[in-house]
């Protein structure tokens, strides 16, 4: 797989997507044959830090260590933390009021297929710590999702989208199509 670094907007500092998903100017590119081997492009993390995927609203995920302050820099300081349904060894922090406080829908959540809930406003995915552990949490959580809403069925369905769709939703401001 191509990946790219590239500095992130919230936390400024060095990140790893795959490269076709990258939506801006990337540091640099390189091969490697996972994520787990990706990771050693990255600095050496502080000690507290914790390798995590960041998924934004209609976004594809990218990764890098996390430390408390990163935390709430990504969550904007409010977060509950919760096991993945998919997947118990994947832990998630999001702001668990995202919906009240009307933030872009990000990310569904599901059990046995459906879904039981979707978190609005960023996500931080801290996968387990196994060598498919990044692998599987950006095989759940990796790709951006657009929402759609059925009026007639009273249901919501997702999309996950190429990097180019993703980019035409962010400049035009949708993450629900109703």
């Amino acid at each position: 797989m191509r990946f790219a670094v590239f500095i992130d907007d919230i936390l400024k500092k060095e990140c790893i997507c795959i490269l076709d998903e990258l939506d801006k100017e990337g540091s640099f590119t390189f091969d490697a044959d996972s994520w787990e081997d990706a990771i050693s492009y990255l600095p050496d993390p502080d000690p507290s830090s914790r390798i995590a995927l960041v998924c934004l609203p209609i976004h594809a995920a990218y990764l890098t260590y996390v430390d408390s302050i990163d935390v709430v820099a990504v969550t904007e300081g409010h977060y509950d933390i919760e096991s993945c349904s998919e997947d118990h060894l994947i832990k998630l922090l999001y702001d668990p009021n995202g919906m009240r406080k009307k933030k872009m829908l990000n990310r569904e959540l599901t059990s046995e297929g459906h879904i039981y809930d979707i978190v609005a406003g960023n996500l931080i995915v801290f996968p387990d710590d196994s060598p498919m552990g990044i692998e599987r949490a950006y095989d759940i959580f990796g790709k951006g999702q657009v929402f759609i809403y059925d009026k007639d069925k009273k249901d919501i369905k997702t999309i996950r989208c190429s990097p180019q769709a993703l980019s035409v939703l962010r400049e035009n401001n949708i993450s629900i199509i109703v």
